[in-house]
């Protein structure tokens, strides 16, 4: 089922978060439009432990859908 959903998709971990990224990296194997990115010395609350580089890819991401790239 997964593999049907075309929504894109921005997954976001920080390289630290053993759990979550494994997850993510599992997702981002199944689901076609997905955008996987690994913060580097980052945990689990990327937004919290490094907000600039966040909102950067966040707001890139946003950008390529209101473009439709």
């Amino acid at each position: 089922l997964a593999n049907k959903i075309n929504q894109k998709a921005l997954l976001i971990t920080g390289e630290l978060d053993n759990k979550f990224t494994n997850i993510a990296e599992k997702a981002n194997n199944i689901l076609p439009n997905t955008n996987f990115v690994k913060v580097k010395n980052a945990g689990h609350n990327v937004h919290l432990e490094k907000p600039q580089e966040f909102l950067k890819l966040l707001n890139t991401f946003l950008l390529k859908i209101r473009n439709n790239k």
